[in-house]
This record gives structure tokens, C-alpha cells and sequence, in this order.
């Protein structure tokens, strides 16, 4: 009741105070990890996720090494198998239930390196699960469902999150974690009782053994993350902090550009602005891969003045009057060239603005208030040349092609480019084909 009574009073206010677009939306957000990294879906920009480390898809093997390694995470898949037992009430049922599926999770780990599709990794996973619920029902045992239901439910989908970039394994590891407390409490208490029961050992001495016992199984683990802290290198140096402290001592305001990586002390050390870091890119990072890539100064100092002006929002003001970002980012690529602000108003005129809308943009890209901008590069991005020209050089006109035709019949995709995009029907015919492929 509590539940029903939250949802649907947030749906009213939220509704009413913002839009109701804007709370189904929110249930969509539950899922949108499995889209992150798709292109050409929303929009013709460029994808950042697409060349995130963290967003790298990893196989189930190392899924199972980022989580402790084959035996704890044996041990935590037991702990959910655990908690849909009657433990007041252990029988030949239960004890058949948790040999085989011991018996079964040791042979799915033993077959980690042939499971790469992450919908059979969480069949594989949810089996013993579901033969566990069926049990409790048949045997109607008395347990609180509703604990062992979250945690699998947490386990289990979180699991399937991990396939879709290693970031998040921050999230798995939670409930791997308390799966694995379940696991080791069950293994603790039965083992002590079964101890005292055969040999008849004193009770403190019992726990102390079995508790010694299973916590060496944590020195694995803790080992392999006193290794990875000690051999942690960092990337600031003295060079990086003395040119960061001498932007600072000579600036009141300013904006550092650079490639993203290093965004973020840039702003530590010099605590002024930049043009993105590590936690928001958007579309800056086609304008900066392009001012990497360019050859035409002007064109450069033109996406540079924009960046400083308004940094990203240019073409979305832009979409505004044109309704079409193919031809947004177009008029942008003219206006670049221009340095004179009045020239740039006769220009947005030439190119179909009004009047008013000319103005409005003239904020945008030829703005009067501008702050000192500085421009940093680096050795490592030499490396990266691959990632930053990929951004910079990013083809809006195929991006737009794609995201408007690949939902189309043939007929209808070949006649939207020929029609759309000036192109003979063999032309349509071919990238329709690459579109499909």
C-alpha cells in the first residue's frame, strides 16, 4: 500500500510540477545501461560512451575475477541458494536442493570461458533459483520470501550490468558481497554445530577455529588490492601542477582546453574552468577532437570562440530556428570562418536566418565577453590521436542518414536519400545497404 501510494503521488506531482512525459520516463531509466553506448538512436552526434574504458564489455571470466575469483564467487552464488532454505529445518530435501546446485554452479564456473552471451549467463544463473522458489512452495516452508527475493533480483541484475562495461562492477559488488556473507554465516553456524556435535570441542574454541578458517579466505582478495594500491602510479607531476599554478597566478578567469582526461585537475590546480573533464563531455567532444584535427586556424579559432561563448549550446539554439541539425551544424562550419561579428550577422542572414534569430546567435558564436582560453596538449595524446580524430572527424551527413532511413523499407530509404541528400538511386541503393549492414 505504501508503495502503490508513492507511485502514484509522485506520478500526480511530478506531473503536475514538471511533466508527466518526464515520470514514464523515469522507468525507462531503470534499463537504459543496455543503449548506452549506441549510436545514431536520439540524435547525429557522436556517442562519448563509445570509447569509455570504464564502458568496455568484459567476458564472464572476468566478471568472475573482478568479483574475488572463482571460489568466493562460488561461495556467494551458494549464499543465494542458502537463503531458500528452512535452516530450523534442514531435511534430505534441502540437502539434495544444495548439493546440486553446488555441484551445478561448480560446473558453470568450470565452463566460464565458453559463456559469453550475458542473457545464458543469467539463465544459467537463475536456474538453481528458480527450482529454490518452486521448492518452498511445494514444501510451503516457512521462510520470508521476501529478503532472498531482493537480494537475487539485486544479484541477478546487476550481474547482467556488469556484461555492459566494467564500470559496474561497483554496483555487483554489493550484492555479491552480501550473498557471500550469506554463504559464510550458513557455512560458520553449521559448521560449528556439526564440530561440537562429532567431537564435543569446547564452544569458544570451535568458533575461533571455524571463524580463523574462513577468513582465510579473504587474503586472496586482500592481497591482490594491497598490490594494486601500492603499484599505483599517478599521472599529476611537477611539470602538470607549475604550469597549472601559473595559469592561475595570471589569470582572474579563464578556460583551459584540452582533451577530457585530464579535466578534472586541471580545475583542482589552477581552479579555473575548462572546456570538459572526466565527468561530462556532451557534443564539446566532436568540437575539440576537431580543433586536434583541423587544418584551417580559423576554422579553429572559430570553434574556440563558440566553446568560450556558450560552450556546447550553439547547435541546439541553432536547432531552434532550423529544425534540422544536419543544417545547424552546416551553418556553424560557415559562421567559423568569419571573425568580424557584423560580417557573422550578414552571413546568418545569407544562410536563412531572421533578423532576430541572426542576433540571438551572433550570443553563441561571436560573443563580447569572452575569457582568456588556453590551450594545453600532451605527449599522451599522441596515443589517443585514434579517439580524438574519430570525435573530430565525425560524418554528420552519414549520422543523419542512418538515423533517418534505418528504420525504413528499401523503397522508402532510397527515395529519403535521393530526395534528402542530392544522390543518384545506385548511390541510395549502396549506403542504404551499408545503413542495413
Amino acid at each position: 500500500l505504501i508503495l502503490i501510494c508513492f507511485i502514484i503521488s509522485t506520478g500526480i506531482f511530478v506531473s503536475m510540477f514538471s511533466s508527466s512525459a518526464r515520470f514514464f520516463n523515469s522507468f525507462n531509466r531503470i534499463v537504459q545501461f543496455i543503449t548506452l553506448k549506441q549510436v545514431g538512436i536520439k540524435s547525429i552526434w557522436p556517442n562519448v560512451l563509445t570509447t569509455v574504458a570504464e564502458f568496455n564489455t568484459i567476458s564472464f571470466s572476468n566478471i568472475i575475477s573482478q568479483m574475488g575469483g572463482k571460489l568466493l564467487f562460488w561461495i556467494s552464488l551458494m549464499g543465494l541458494v542458502f537463503l531458500l532454505i528452512d535452516r530450523k529445518k534442514f531435511n534430505k530435501i534441502n540437502g539434495v536442493y544444495v548439493s546440486l546446485s553446488a555441484l551445478y554452479y561448480l560446473i558453470m564456473l568450470s565452463m566460464k570461458d565458453k559463456i559469453s552471451d550475458p542473457f545464458i549467463f543469467l539463465i544459467i544463473l537463475s536456474i538453481p533459483v528458480i527450482v529454490g522458489l518452486l521448492k518452498i512452495l511445494y514444501e510451503k516452508e516457512d521462510i520470508k520470501i521476501v529478503y532472498p527475493l531482493f537480494l537475487i533480483i539485486w544479484f541477478i541484475g546487476s550481474a547482467y550490468a556488469f556484461t555492459k562495461g566494467t564500470r559496474f562492477a561497483l554496483l555487483a559488488s554489493a550484492p555479491v558481497s552480501i550473498a557471500l556473507g550469506s554463504a559464510l554465516g550458513f557455512i560458520y553456524s553449521k559448521s560449528v554445530q556439526w564440530i561440537n556435535k562429532g567431537i564435543n570441542l569446547e564452544k569458544k574454541l570451535t568458533n575461533s577455529l571455524v571463524f580463523i578458517v574462513l577468513a582465510l579466505l579473504l587474503i586472496s582478495p586482500i592481497t591482490a588490492a594491497q598490490g594494486i594500491a601500492k603499484n599505483e602510479i599517478p599521472s599529476m607531476n611537477d611539470n602538470w601542477f607549475n604550469t597549472l599554478t601559473k595559469i592561475k597566478d595570471n589569470t582572474a578567469d579563464a578556460v583551459i582546453t584540452s582533451w577530457w582526461d585530464f579535466g578534472h585537475w586541471f580545475v583542482a590546480v589552477s581552479e579555473r574552468r575548462v572546456t570538459f573533464d572526466g565527468g561530462d563531455q556532451g557534443k564539446r567532444i566532436h568540437w575539440v577532437g576537431r580543433t586536434l584535427l583541423s587544418n584551417d586556424e580559423q576554422e579553429t579559432i572559430g570553434v574556440l570562440r563558440m566553446l568560450n561563448c556558450a560552450q556546447e549550446t550553439a547547435p541546439a539554439k541553432l536547432d531552434e530556428f532550423t529544425s534540422d541539425s544536419l543544417e545547424s551544424v552546416d551553418i556553424l562550419y560557415k559562421i567559423f570562418q568569419i571573425n568580424d561579428r557584423d560580417e557573422a550577422y550578414q552571413k546568418y542572414i545569407e544562410l536563412g536566418l531572421e533578423s532576430e534569430e541572426a542576433q540571438t546567435m551572433l550570443d553563441y558564436t561571436h560573443c563580447e565577453d569572452l575569457i582568456d582560453n588556453y590551450y594545453i596538449t600532451s605527449e599522451d595524446m599522441v596515443g589517443k590521436a585514434g579517439v580524438w580524430g574519430h570525435f573530430g572527424s565525425w560524418d554528420f551527413e552519414k549520422a543523419s542518414m542512418y538515423q533517418n532511413t534505418n528504420k525504413l523499407s528499401r523503397n522508402e530509404a532510397i527515395s529519403y536519400l535521393i530526395e534528402n541528400f542530392d544522390l543518384s538511386e545506385e548511390e541510395a541503393d549502396q549506403i542504404h545497404y551499408e545503413i542495413q549492414n
